[in-house]
This record gives structure tokens, sequence and C-alpha cells, in this order.
């Protein structure tokens, strides 16, 4: 299972390097593969990814919530939906601290399902 891990750690690299993929494309595809494991090396029925990112967008981290129980999944599934729709606004906000001008209109958010669960792919090797 170690040498998988490494051929795939090798293609998503190499891919990288030869520009095949961009950064972020490297990013989503560690991300899968450490979804990936956790679902079909150790078992979880699911895992939930959450990409965190900074005041400008850019991706700063993420975490992934693994789960075997039904409620773990619906809890998971509401939590993620809620940071999701409080995520722009706390952007927003932060902007604005540092510019110093406050908007005059809040931001919208769209009353939308903003997380929605997605299984991994199977990585490349």
């Amino acid at each position: 299972m170690t040498q998988q891990l490494d051929d795939v750690r090798v293609v998503a690299h190499g891919a990288r390097r030869q520009a095949l993929l961009l950064l972020g494309q490297e990013r989503d595809e560690y991300v899968n593969l450490l979804r990936w494991r956790l679902e079909q090396d150790l078992g979880y029925q699911r895992t939930h990814p959450l990409l965190i990112r900074n005041e400008r967008g850019g991706p700063l981290d993420h975490m992934v919530f693994a789960t075997d129980n039904p409620a773990g999944d619906r809890i998971m599934s509401y939590l993620y939906g809620q940071a999701a729709s409080q995520f722009e606004a706390m952007r927003d906000e932060a902007l604005q601290r540092r510019s110093g001008q406050p908007r005059l209109f809040p931001v919208e958010i769209a009353d939308q399902q903003l997380y929605r669960y997605e299984p991994p792919w199977q990585p490349d090797s």
C-alpha cells in the first residue's frame, strides 16, 4: 500500500512539474488521495473535505472529516454548509477591516446549499 501511495505522489508531482496540473489541481489531488485512503484503506464510509480560504480568497488549509456514522455524516454536512455560507461574509469583513472602509451594503449570501458531499475519485497511479 505504501508503494501505491508513493506512486500517486510521484504521478501528481510529475504532472505538476510538466505543467499538466496547476498548483490548485495538485493540491486537490493530494486532498483526494487522503480522502480515498481514509475510505478505501481505513474503511470510513464518508470523508467530508472543507477548503478554508484566506481573506483574499486563496487556499489556506483543508480540513477533512471522516465518519462511518450516519449521524456524524448529517451533522458535518450541516456544519460544513453553515461554514461555507459564512466564509464569504467573514472574508468580506476582514477585507473591510484591512482597508478601513466599511461597505455601504452587507454581502448577500445566496440561499442555496453551499456544501454537498462528493465522493473522492480513484487516484491515478
